[in-house]
């Protein structure tokens, strides 16, 4: 920069956005010509630097910057949350105050439209978001489920790989079941069909599902439409509070310095394990463990000859509350036995 008139007196960086005067520059000096800065979460900045002379005039210029979604650490985005409808941030670049931390600490990020290269929803205007109060159920985080957009597709441009795919929903209008269907989609492959929230959990209660899913191409599409079978009112139209995108930690293998640990993909079959001291392939003398999800109940079997097709015995139902390896308490001293590991819950 510089002033035909005058002197420099003040360069101000607002890296992660100007926020239209409501946020102070986190970077400022007189003579910070050049300066950098770190990008941390995966959101649209429109980044802005701010000279100001000697007598008080002021110039500036703002650029695009986008970081898109990594391979290796969750997304978390509350859908709705924006400056909408009459404001010059209407696509969704970064407002820092917009995003949520909840109850664990985690940022939930805001909503934007998708450009190439980063997340968003592929149509944004008024029209799709929208906001309730009232009572709510099933959550120590209310605000993830206030906010809500309406059907349509969130494209996410991520690293090839597995994920798990969170969608969190709440029905603040319908009390009944029937009154909203939908149909869910990734990557155009039918999910859920005729989803209902209220008959899942009922009314003002919050609710989430969750798949499996390989991307391929670094893209991943979140289709939301109304099924045939919903009515044809606002009340009927789908809906998405929130979502996670993360990535799938029982695709991790043992390794050299772990080698107890052996991935369980939870598919919702049933995962066979053989302990043979007389077996150089078994697993015996390690310690049998299995990936365990959040909120989801699993149930360890075992038998002493796989010729009794019906001896299996329960030996343990293992749940976690936070995403864990679990160890199977005697898989280390038994002699020679098969387990099996069953999910308990919906794949």
């Amino acid at each position: 920069a510089h002033d035909p008139d005058g002197a420099l007196a003040r360069y101000e960086w607002f890296p992660e956005g100007y926020g239209y005067g409501k946020i102070d520059p986190p970077l400022s000096a007189s003579h910070s010509a050049r300066v950098t800065h770190i990008y941390e979460r995966p959101q649209r900045y429109r980044a802005r630097v701010q000279v100001e002379d000697n007598r008080g005039a002021v110039a500036y210029r703002e650029i695009e910057i986008r970081v898109g979604p990594a391979g290796d650490q969750p997304l978390r985005v509350n859908c709705g949350r924006i400056l909408l409808p009459f404001h010059p941030l209407q696509d969704g670049h970064c407002t820092p105050d917009l995003n949520t931390v909840d109850s664990q600490g985690r940022v939930w990020l805001h909503d934007q439209k998708h450009v190439s290269g980063v997340w968003g929803r592929t149509v944004v205007n008024e029209n799709v978001f929208g906001y309730r109060i009232g009572p709510l159920h099933g959550t120590d985080d209310p605000d993830l489920f206030r906010h809500f957009a309406l059907g349509g597709i969130y494209r996410i441009d991520i690293p090839d790989g597995p994920y798990i795919v969170r969608l969190g929903f709440a029905d603040m209008d319908n009390t009944e079941p029937g009154q909203r269907l939908m149909d869910i989609a990734l990557n155009g492959v039918a999910w859920k069909t005729g989803f209902d929230i209220v008959a899942a959990t009922g009314p003002h209660t919050a609710y989430f599902i969750e798949k499996r899913v390989v991307v391929e191409n670094n893209r991943l599409d979140i289709r939301l439409t109304r099924n045939a079978g919903s009515p044809d009112t606002p009340q009927g139209e789908p809906i998405l509070n929130c979502f996670e995108i993360i990535p799938d930690p029982a695709e991790q293998l043992p390794t050299d310095n772990d080698p107890g640990k052996r991935a369980f993909r939870d598919n919702g079959d049933p995962i066979l394990y053989l302990l043979s001291p007389s077996d150089p392939d078994s697993e015996a003398g390690r310690h049998l463990e299995f990936f365990a999800r959040v909120g989801h109940m699993y149930r360890v079997e075992y038998i002493d000859d796989l010729m009794d097709a019906f001896g299996w015995r329960t030996l343990v139902h293992a749940g976690a509350t936070s995403d864990a390896w679990i160890r199977v308490p005697d898989a280390r001293h038994a002699p020679r036995r098969f387990y099996r590991i069953v999910p308990l819950h919906e794949p």
